[in-house]
């Protein structure tokens, strides 16, 4: 798989009697180089919404346990040319915000990416437009939004319109879209939460179960790579499950493997791609 792929990541297999006890044992996975995993990453296919049912029933169990949540949704185009990485901030996804964007920057790092770019559309309400965008720049300038203020475009929500049909219209022709979730949208609306996003390609869902504060480098104006929640370096393991449309939600094996990136951010025209890769298994 990793000669496939072209990714230096370390994979492995679990066998497990349930769905709850996999994830159970990936939670308890020490990490391959000597720091706690922090970040399980879990995929679904959109045609096929009824294996979020396993996902949403231990959402609580990975929280518990300190892990950011990722959920992928994949669709039949996959990532098509990899040209272009959306991604969706609203007010209540400022604590998502600096792992959508790293996440972004690590995917750019893969040679398959070499060529993309990273957009970020913030959408407001109309009426609070002024101050969400003096306050989103504020954060990019203190380096808390690592991302160059001239990929960001400020979209004021229209009435009668969701923003789910925003990025329909806006993020049709993306390869890659990224949305945050908060865990209490996530256990109230369930499946709805991942529903009406027809004719998008894939979608990657992130949840952090706390900001990530990433330092300014002196200049001001790109993120500091050396600090990364408690200034810890950037290392993000994730554990991904693969879950078969024919399996049962209480028993029947499950297939898991482990993944790290490395990431560090740099100072290119793409606002920085670090060096490490995410390949979804």
């Amino acid at each position: 798989m990793t000669d496939v792929s072209r990714s230096n990541i370390y994979v492995d297999t679990l066998v497990s009697p349930s769905y709850t006890t996999a994830v159970a044992q990936v939670a308890q996975l020490p990490g391959i180089s000597g720091k706690e995993n922090n970040v399980i990453l879990f995929e679904f296919p959109r045609d096929h919404p009824e294996e979020l049912g396993d996902i949403i029933e231990n959402y609580r169990l990975v929280a518990s346990s300190g892990f950011d949540v990722c959920i992928l949704g994949s669709s039949d185009r996959d990532y098509g040319y990899r040209r272009e990485i959306h991604i969706w901030i609203a007010p209540e996804d400022y604590e998502n915000a600096s792992l959508m964007i790293l996440l972004a920057y690590v995917i750019l790092g893969h040679p398959d990416w070499k060529h993309g770019e990273i957009k970020l559309f913030a959408y407001f309400p109309h009426e609070q437009i002024d101050d969400e965008r003096d306050r989103l720049l504020s954060l990019i300038r203190a380096g808390r939004l690592p991302i160059s203020a001239n990929n960001v475009e400020v979209i004021p929500a229209s009435p009668g319109i969701p923003r789910r049909e925003m990025i329909r219209q806006r993020s049709r022709d993306a390869d890659l879209v990224i949305i945050g979730f908060v865990g209490e949208a996530l256990q109230h609306k369930k499946q709805e939460l991942f529903a009406g996003y027809d004719g998008v390609g894939n979608i990657l869902w992130v949840n952090t179960m706390k900001e990530i504060r990433i330092h300014a480098d002196e200049e001001g104006d790109h993120a500091a790579p050396e600090a990364l929640e408690s200034e810890e370096p950037m290392e993000k393991i994730e554990a991904v499950v693969d879950a078969d449309s024919d399996r049962s939600t209480d028993e029947g094996p499950s297939d898991l493997a482990t993944r790290t990136n490395d990431a560090s951010p740099d100072d290119s025209g793409r606002g920085g791609a670090p060096q490490g890769d995410a390949d979804r298994r």
